[in-house]
């Protein structure tokens, strides 16, 4: 009789080999690709010349910079593969990231550019608005995560060693953990609340830059009206400097009056050229935002002096309550704490795991198998606490929303408030300050080329007629700031440019 072997590498081995390959190939089949989640595209809202945040070429594309010529406006053109304002060097030549900007010849940009072309340069080459669409994307990235089920398991299983001087028993085993109480699609609701909460943040960073724009735009415009403005007083004072001149010629009035006349006159010369570097300055500042610091502008389209009217102060809070942005952003934070309470309610539901087994009795020559199911009792914990500190975050975001309504009619009223008093006041010099001083200041000048009018008098109505137009100047710019900021809070920027 021989003795029993010990050695484990037995002619069967094989069929344990074959048990192993079956059983990993069970495993990795069954499920996981059945149950994987899509991930809800976010809805950007791009506007219509933008292209894909994300786009990959097969091949790298040519990256050019976008640059704005100091004689004229027309641009370069460029490619549609080319990047935006900034450009962008990636390590990886394989997966370069394109970022499309419109086409400016294509799109009819002349020499007056005007302010929704500018807009919509903005919006699709800002660096904090592609960041904030980019963070989104990345947050669908979150949420396919969420939805996916556990890896299965899969292992060898040995029993028995040395029992009774036996080989004892070998196998394999496999097993999987299934998600009970619907906790995958849960988790999936608040990543989705997560993605419009971003959706809003973005509708709000458009928002801030877009404000930003118009007012640095109506700057610029209102510094160019100042140039004129200033160009004008030039010309009434130079006619000063002339009358003065031929009536001490023909010594009709003494030296004092003419001097006095060319230092105004100078005087007059310095605004100008202080009025041009703010008109400089003004179109470096609008520049800048845009994303192209060296930008030369010839000119502006657009007029200071058409100016809309709002009147319904209800109204203009009603439509705020409907479309702003950060109100939005709290509202939907309401329901991400409402998804999140759902989740934690379904917490304690334990989750189901289950194993089978299958080994080789190298003492019998006998297959055996086993099974187990298992799963945890919701005794000690029951998620009490986190559902507790859940209902709690709702309360705080609906009062969240509620000081954030509040807020923004504080924010409304401050700026109608200011708007209105502009408003009055604008009304008042247009109508009856600066006719007026006009008609002072043409008095003045034909009295004085007479020789009825003393100098002194007309200088006295030169300098209300100069400052009443600088005043009406400052009171339109008031205007427009207050007018923008208001504009800001009650339109719609979840498109792009209202």
């Amino acid at each position: 009789m021989q003795p029993q072997q010990h050695s484990i590498l037995r002619p069967n081995c094989p069929v344990i080999c074959a048990w192993v390959c079956a059983a990993c190939f069970c495993v990795f089949n069954t499920g996981c690709q059945s149950t994987k989640p899509n991930p809800t595209k976010p809805n950007l809202k791009m506007l219509s010349f933008a292209a894909p945040i994300a786009k990959r070429p097969s091949d790298p594309p040519s990256v050019k910079q976008v640059s704005w010529q100091d004689d004229d406006l027309k641009l370069h053109q460029v490619k549609p593969e080319t990047v935006g304002l900034i450009p962008l060097t990636v390590e990886e030549p394989q997966t370069k990231t394109e970022i499309a900007i419109p086409n400016f010849e294509e799109r009819g940009f002349g020499n007056a550019v005007s302010l929704s072309q500018l807009e919509q340069l903005l919006l699709s080459a800002h660096p904090e608005i592609l960041k904030t669409e980019s963070r989104i994307l990345a947050l669908t990235g979150k949420e396919l995560q969420a939805g996916l089920p556990p890896n299965p398991t899969v292992g060898i299983a040995a029993e028995d060693i040395n029992a009774n001087d036996g080989a004892g028993r070998y196998g394999v085993y496999f097993g999987r953990q299934i998600v009970r109480g619907g906790k995958l699609a849960l988790a999936q609701n608040v990543v989705r609340s997560e993605i419009e909460v971003a959706q809003n943040q973005l509708n709000a960073t458009r928002q801030r830059l877009l404000i930003d724009l118009r007012r640095r735009y109506y700057n610029a415009l209102l510094a160019e009206e100042t140039v004129s403005q200033t160009l004008e007083l030039v010309e009434v004072l130079q006619r000063s400097v002339d009358t003065s001149e031929k009536l001490f010629e023909a010594e009709e009035i003494a030296k004092a009056p003419v001097l006095r006349s060319q230092v105004e006159l100078q005087n007059a010369l310095m605004m100008v050229r202080q009025a041009r570097n703010q008109r400089t300055a003004a179109f470096r500042r609008l520049a800048a935002l845009i994303g192209e610091p060296d930008v030369s502008f010839e000119v502006l389209a657009g007029d200071v002096h058409d100016l809309p009217m709002m009147n319904d102060f209800e109204m203009a809070f009603d439509q705020m309550l409907e479309v702003h942005p950060e109100l939005s952003a709290a509202f939907t934070d309401i329901e991400r704490a409402r998804r999140e309470l759902s989740r934690q309610k379904a917490v304690p539901i334990p989750n189901l795991t289950w194993q089978t087994t299958m080994l080789y009795d190298f003492t019998t020559d006998e297959m055996v198998g086993a099974f187990q199911i298992g799963m945890p009792l919701p005794k000690c914990n029951r998620n009490e606490g986190a559902v507790y500190q859940a209902e709690q975050n709702i309360q705080t975001s609906i009062h969240a929303a509620d000081q954030k309504a509040l807020e923004l009619r504080d924010r409304l009223t401050n700026s109608w408030a200011n708007y209105v008093d502009a408003k009055i006041q604008l009304e008042t010099m247009d109508l009856e300050l600066l006719p007026k001083a006009q008609e002072a200041m043409d008095l003045a000048s034909e009295g004085y080329r007479q020789g009825e009018t003393p100098y002194l008098e007309l200088l006295l109505a030169q300098q209300l007629y100069m400052k009443t137009k600088l005043g009406y100047l400052q009171k339109l710019r008031q205007r427009w700031q207050y007018q923008v900021e208001i504009e800001g809070l009650i339109s719609d920027f979840s498109t792009g440019c209202p």
